[in-house]
């Protein structure tokens, strides 16, 4: 009696751990499933017309956005502290377009981040972004790949389609979704790329380059 007590005791004990995983997990995919409703129902107000959008002016485009467009959109906070720099463009400047043809500069192979798709959906207010929009890290001591490390673990803040260095390119977004790292204004509209800070003019010129062949392949 007491070995079939013990047997019922653990068969009861193995049905009631397995009925507490199988209520934790679709308690996890209820809750996954109203976070990607909840996104899903906050979006991009309706998009104008693309053809429309690309001769539209500055303002034009920037009136078209409602205000759920920019409360939403408004995500670049990494950006909102940035103090900026001005220095003599002429100081020890090369001709950078001279230096990649002379030196036969070729751009680096396109790889896609693993965890691009992962990355909040929302649409363009042009339906398809409209022009390309470069910025410059301005973090001497980051890495590329430390860019884009830190851009997915605060992706919540900022996030950008691609990021260019020396001698790599890496897509971190889908193209056909805006991303939020050029204010609620130009969010909507533009592809985004970071360009990460190059220490010596041979690396600034291989990565301008990797920019410029991202740009013209998208």
């Amino acid at each position: 009696m007491k070995f079939r007590f013990s047997v019922s005791l653990l068969l009861v004990s193995s049905l009631l751990l397995s009925q507490t995983a199988m209520a934790a997990q679709e308690n996890k995919s209820t809750q996954d499933t109203k976070k990607n409703d909840t996104q899903n129902k906050e979006n991009t107000s309706k998009a104008i017309d693309y053809e429309k959008a690309q001769k539209m002016s500055p303002q034009q485009l920037k009136n078209a956005l409602t205000p759920g467009d920019l409360k939403l959109h408004n995500k670049d906070g990494e950006r909102q502290n940035t103090e900026m720099r001005s220095f003599s463009a002429n100081r020890a400047y090369q001709d950078v377009n001279t230096y990649i043809a002379n030196n036969n500069i070729k751009p680096a192979k396109i790889v896609q981040d693993s965890r691009m798709n992962n990355l909040p959906k929302y649409n363009y207010k042009s339906g398809k972004y409209i022009g390309v929009v470069i910025h410059e890290t301005a973090n001497p001591n980051s890495t590329i790949d430390g860019e884009v490390n830190y851009m997915y673990n605060n992706y919540n803040s900022a996030f950008v389609h691609a990021y260019a260095g020396s001698d790599k390119i890496v897509q971190t977004a889908p193209s056909q979704y805006l991303a939020w790292g050029a204010g609620a204004n130009a969010n909507p509209y533009f592809y985004q790329i970071e360009l990460t800070r190059s220490n010596t003019f041979d690396g600034f010129a291989r990565s301008v380059n990797n920019q410029a062949y991202l740009t013209a392949k998208c």
